[in-house]
């Protein structure tokens, strides 16, 4: 998994995260076996429908799931990684979502502005000292 992590004005930031095909293609072929254990085709006994006939059948809405899921599961991984506080949910735009290749996103969200408290002792010392 590859993290970029940008500012782009105020406090948004854009995190781009590329997920290795492999990895979503693996989950994929999990899903669908998962899939095939409670389908009924016409033509098959429950169970024992053939994976490549799930493929044609169910394929592309499986990724599309599973993509979904992955983009979830990296973002919080990403946020993690780049030590970064979300204020709330983020927008999700895929960038490349095609099946076979890597899977990359851009997540936008905004952050919690950062407070500095300086001189907190100077401050509490003067207001003890006017009492």
């Amino acid at each position: 998994m590859q993290v970029s992590l940008e500012t782009t004005q105020g406090l948004e930031r854009k995190i781009t995260i590329t997920v290795p095909a492999d990895a979503v293609e693996t989950q994929v072929k999990a899903r669908l076996r998962e899939v095939g254990k409670t389908t009924r085709i016409d033509g098959f006994r429950k169970g024992k429908v053939p994976v490549s006939v799930l493929e044609k059948r169910y394929g592309q809405s499986v990724f599309v799931e599973v993509a979904q899921e992955q983009m979830q599961q990296n973002y919080i991984q990403g946020i993690i990684q780049e030590k970064v506080n979300p204020a709330g949910a983020p927008f999700f735009e895929p960038k490349n979502m095609k099946r076979g290749e890597d899977l990359e996103f851009t997540a936008t969200f905004e952050v919690y502005p950062e407070v500095a408290l300086d001189n907190v002792e100077k401050s509490l010392l003067n207001v003890q000292l006017l009492k």
